[in-house]
């Protein structure tokens, strides 16, 4: 979500970076963002951990939405 939502990359340079076929970015996006929505409007918490990237230090900061 971050690489095509945020970044505007499009899903074949997004699949690229993250080195996975653009069949499996757009099922992981296409469920990342069924799930955020149904969070958002179940009032549900969104909790983002555990970073795979830690050595190159682009992790994004753990946050969590409560309502």
């Amino acid at each position: 979500m971050r690489l095509v939502d945020v970044a505007g990359l499009d899903q074949e340079a997004a699949a690229g970076k993250m080195g996975v076929s653009r069949k499996t970015l757009w099922r992981d996006l296409h469920e990342g963002r069924r799930k955020v929505a149904d969070a958002l409007v179940q009032g549900k918490t969104i909790r983002i951990s555990d970073c795979e990237r830690h050595e190159d230090d682009d992790c994004p900061q753990p946050i969590s939405i409560e309502d």
